[in-house]
């Protein structure tokens, strides 16, 4: 009998895509019927339901934010993935789910217990992986993440500033194809775009940033968590 993986392979390749994107998007059009299918932005009620049902128990088991991972391989064998239900819950992809919290609200929390919460890393990060990596396969991420300088970032969040912002970011500011840019053009970019500053965002998102922040500690302090972060 053939793989079930065997027609997305081969749909993949006639559309340039991963089998696991096409798996994804066949998702995507089971649940929604091929309706809504543009990424839509979180709700603050979205975020808070991540915390509040997914985060919070991790620290009342007293966790450290850094430490709190939604992946599946941290559940125990048999055991539901909580993460897939409140997916399921909030309409939305698990992944999508996962990556709310790895790229956006965990570096929130962690940031702000650090005292660095929006400070531009982007060229620290593209020096340190210049002076230090001779090419991007061979990049070792959590070593990169336990700096000192990236404090308040987690190895998904720099990855993820690394390669989908920096790298995408160089190669249309040089005009340059994807495989031809490296490690010295990406620091090249960071020195001519960036500054030693704090982010500057738009006011929404920092009016998210302090109510999810809010909600955290408000949490934090109602479950008497002692020495935390």
């Amino acid at each position: 009998m053939k793989s079930s993986k065997q027609p997305l392979k081969k749909i993949g390749h006639q559309i340039n895509r991963r089998p696991c994107d096409v798996k994804s998007r066949v998702r995507i059009l089971k649940r929604t019927g091929g309706f809504n299918l543009s990424r839509k932005k979180f709700t603050l009620e979205e975020d808070l339901t991540i915390l509040d049902s997914l985060v919070m128990p991790r620290v009342a088991r007293g966790e450290q934010i850094s430490e709190i991972s939604l992946q599946k391989r941290e559940v125990q064998h048999g055991s539901p993935w909580p993460a897939e239900d409140k997916a399921k819950e909030l309409n939305r992809e698990v992944w999508v789910v996962l990556r709310r919290w790895e790229i956006y609200l965990q570096p929130w929390l962690l940031q702000h217990y650090t005292g660095t919460l929006n400070l531009r890393v982007e060229r620290m990060l593209a020096n340190y992986i210049n002076d230090n990596f001779d090419t991007f396969d061979k990049i070792n991420w959590p070593e990169v993440a336990v700096r000192r300088e990236f404090a308040g970032q987690t190895l998904n969040s720099l990855r993820t500033m690394y390669f989908k912002n920096l790298r995408v970011s160089t190669r249309k500011k040089f005009q340059l194809e994807n495989d031809e840019v490296t490690a010295q053009d990406i620091m090249n970019y960071c020195e001519l775009v960036y500054g030693k500053s704090r982010a500057r965002l738009g006011g929404k998102t920092m009016e998210r940033q302090r109510k999810v922040i809010a909600f955290f500690e408000k949490k934090v302090d109602g479950l008497g968590v002692l020495n935390f972060p």
